[in-house]
């Protein structure tokens, strides 16, 4: 995602420049380590959506969309939005039962997961809502099941952080 020059990949913003350097790298065929996606894991429990911050972050907005896969170019779809005072969790947050503190302000709408990714960005933003750091993940919706924890990585795992 291109913000203010910058892209994000993983937890890191790159400039331009770096992200021109990362690409000629991956071209030349060099291996480039790029960091994942934040720490968190989804799975389904009493058919809702439950999701798990593994480094229990600091937010204050959370916000959980829908984009259809098949979809060119694909435009997420916000289904579920709570925003209020900044809280940290360790416990599962179920989809559609605001966090302590918090306050839905969008849904929760219907959440279609066959066909879909599924976004999830727990976020802080100042007064003015300008965002100051973001723990985001991406899911299959074709993966996520009641049988097993799917990763960040989008692998099934006994337990959702190790």
């Amino acid at each position: 995602m291109i913000v203010g020059g910058f892209v994000r990949v993983g937890r890191r913003a790159v400039g331009l420049l770096g992200m021109t350097a990362l690409l000629s790298l991956t071209l030349s065929g060099c291996v480039v380590p790029i960091e994942p996606i934040d720490p968190m894991a989804v799975k389904m429990v009493n058919s809702r959506l439950n999701v798990v911050l593994c480094e229990s972050p600091s937010f204050n907005e959370l916000q959980i969309s829908e984009v259809d896969k098949s979809s060119k170019p694909s435009r997420p779809q916000m289904v579920w939005r709570v925003t209020g005072r900044t809280v940290s969790t360790s416990s599962p947050i179920v989809f559609g039962v605001a966090p302590t503190g918090l306050n839905s302000v969008l849904g929760p709408s219907r959440l279609d997961l066959p066909g879909n990714r599924v976004t999830i960005s727990a976020s802080v933003r100042d007064s003015g809502g300008a965002l100051i750091k973001d723990y985001f993940g991406i899911f299959d919706g074709d993966s996520i099941s009641n049988s097993y924890w799917l990763n960040e990585r989008n692998e099934r795992v006994a337990t959702p952080c190790p």
